[in-house]
């Protein structure tokens, strides 16, 4: 079928929301709902931090797509600032946020373990959001495919793919689940971070295995699996990490 959806919500005389801009705004305010009143930190910091943290993801994004996507745009830097022509890197935002929020905690004396087991949980419904603002977008397709419920994406070709970026929509919905769940359980700190390093990681590297066309590709790997094992491994050994600290306790 083809890919004909508008990635407008609404659109008046050629302007509008986009799906894609509402997932981010959409996130940092889930975000902060839920740290401020579920995890229940003071409300005024954790307005600072979801606000600051939005344009922290937009930098990390715009840098990480320089840096990972699009080295060319060093003979033409401008081309990062034009955040409406699109082009997010999901690993430049995360670091930027891993950054942003080891300096804030740090600057309160927040507990890193205990602040980032809760912000994963909204984290993972964000992504969700903003991979579905993807698809709206007809972008990140798959490989071409015969299955029926393949698009054929004006993008990319005339050739009907996997709808790829929408197979990882379902898996950050899965982990934000498993995350939610994991709120209600006392798990050692660390752990539900370390369960969403893992869980997206092996999410977004069976989707770019089995479903999505890589962006680049290295000794026969794809770009996405090259920045998905990383966290991957960091969530293994934090997990491993967590639970001896558990047993020591």
């Amino acid at each position: 079928m083809p890919h004909d959806f508008s990635p407008f919500l609404f659109e008046i005389y050629g302007f509008g929301i986009r799906y894609y801009s509402l997932a981010y705004l959409l996130g940092v305010f889930f975000t902060y709902i839920w740290l401020s009143r579920v995890a229940d930190y003071d409300k005024k910091l954790i307005e600072d931090y979801s606000l600051n943290g939005f344009f922290v993801i937009i930098i990390g994004g715009r840098l990480g797509e320089f840096l990972f996507y699009q080295p060319q745009w060093f003979w033409d830097p401008l081309q990062i600032l034009k955040i409406w022509q699109g082009g997010m890197s999901f690993h430049g935002g995360f670091i930027a946020v891993i950054l942003w929020t080891w300096y804030y905690l740090r600057k309160h004396k927040w507990d890193f373990w205990k602040f980032t087991d809760a912000l994963v949980v909204p984290a993972a419904f964000g992504i969700a959001m903003a991979k579905f603002g993807n698809f709206m977008n007809g972008e990140l397709w798959g490989r071409p495919t015969d299955v029926s419920w393949c698009f054929v994406f004006p993008s990319a070709d005339d050739l009907c793919r996997h709808p790829s970026v929408m197979y990882q929509v379902i898996g950050n919905l899965l982990v934000g689940i498993a995350l939610l769940w994991s709120t209600f359980k006392k798990l050692p700190k660390g752990v539900s971070t370390s369960l969403f390093l893992i869980g997206y990681g092996i999410a977004r590297v069976t989707v770019e295995v089995f479903w999505r066309e890589p962006d680049w590709s290295y000794m026969g790997v794809s770009s996405g699996t090259w920045l998905s094992l990383p966290m991957i491994a960091t969530g293994l050994l934090l997990l491993v990490l967590s639970l001896k600290r558990r047993d020591k306790q």
